[in-house]
């Protein structure tokens, strides 16, 4: 009889599943190790930032106002101290994170009053948010326009799938949310023309502008199914921009809240 060496196929088969499984297990345990261990860190960056926030009203009688104190500065990009680099994602070569260490400025850089610069932030930020949210209903239309005129020739058990009453769901509601987006940024764009805009007009239009890019995005992935998931499809392009824009200038829990204090104050 001659000997036997190496292993069968359905050995290795075998092995290859108990590797499987034991993976399966291994890498959620280990993940959530990970999360855990970003959970503390954060807690215990909370509790630090909770005890200095005491320590200040205990010394102060009152707690910090985030509009007091703000100065504007024009500081020089070569300045000792300045740190520039690029941030990844949707605005790559367009947004980039800004580091200060120790910089010292001269009196002569200063914009403004000193402990003036919050309301002109604020001004800003006011007036940039329906100019944002003009783009994010633009890219809802246009994205209900791609996936509407696919389900018109995309062929499916010998019809269009637009054919079918789950996909015209899903472009409906797409409709839904991009028109929520157009209307509610029409109204807030008119107002700032018209000198009557208000804040809570900028709050409402914030939220609905990015919920509605964020769903028209995902409801659009399911609309094309896998071609979509292609970096060089047009929705995957939109899909990064609505996860890279929803929290830029606010994201929208905190304008709901927003909302919630003008209606509870007023």
């Amino acid at each position: 009889m001659r000997k036997r060496t190496g292993f069968a196929l359905v050995e290795i088969l075998i092995v290859i599943m108990v590797i499987g499984v034991l993976a399966g297990i291994a890498i959620p345990a280990v993940r959530g190790i990970r999360d855990q261990a970003r959970i503390s860190q954060a807690q215990g960056d909370l509790a630090t930032l909770r005890s200095s926030v005491e320590a200040f009203q205990t010394t102060t009688d009152g707690y910090p106002d985030p509009a007091k104190g703000i100065s504007l500065f024009l500081v020089d990009r070569e300045s000792s101290g300045v740190s520039v680099r690029h941030l990844p994602g949707f605005l790559l070569g367009r947004s980039f994170e800004v580091k200060l260490d120790s910089v010292r400025v001269p009196r002569s850089t200063l914009l403004g009053q000193i402990d003036a610069g919050w309301p002109a932030l604020t001004r800003a930020i006011t007036r940039a948010i329906p100019v944002l949210g003009a783009y994010k209903a633009g890219a809802c239309g246009a994205i209900c326009e791609l996936a509407l005129e696919y389900s018109r020739i995309r062929v499916q058990f010998g019809m269009p799938i637009g054919r079918f009453q789950r996909v015209q769901d899903m472009i409906i509601d797409m409709v839904t949310h991009a028109d929520s987006a157009r209307w509610i940024t029409y109204e807030a764009l008119w107002k700032l023309d018209t000198d009557r805009l208000g804040i809570d007009g900028v709050h409402v239009a914030k939220a609905v502008a990015s919920e509605a890019y964020w769903q028209t995005c995902t409801l659009a992935h399911q609309v094309f199914s896998g071609i979509s998931y292609s970096k060089e499809h047009p929705v995957s392009f939109h899909t990064r921009a609505s996860r890279t824009l929803y929290s830029f200038l606010g994201e929208p829990a905190y304008h709901r809240q927003q909302i919630a204090r003008i209606v509870t104050s007023s």
